[in-house]
């Protein structure tokens, strides 16, 4: 418990900074944002393009990416 206080602080700290976390799950791949680590078969031409697993985090000002995310992206064939 004493550490989930801590982590909670610190992402606390980071947002008061203009530091935010990227949401990359479900969206379209964006070089600007994500780095791809993988690729998978895409089940549905809407799912191609797509993040489908996200293997780190990655971080954002309002202005600039600190640390893009590190994901695996669906593709068509």
């Amino acid at each position: 418990e004493g550490l989930t206080l801590v982590k909670q602080q610190f992402i606390n700290a980071l947002a008061g900074f203009g530091v935010a976390p990227i949401d990359a799950l479900g969206q379209p791949f964006d070089p600007s944002q994500h780095e791809a680590v993988m690729t998978s078969v895409a089940q549905s031409s809407a799912e191609d393009g797509q993040v489908v697993e996200v293997f780190r985090t990655g971080y954002r000002t309002d202005s600039q990416v600190l640390r893009p995310s590190l994901v695996k992206v669906a593709r068509l064939g």
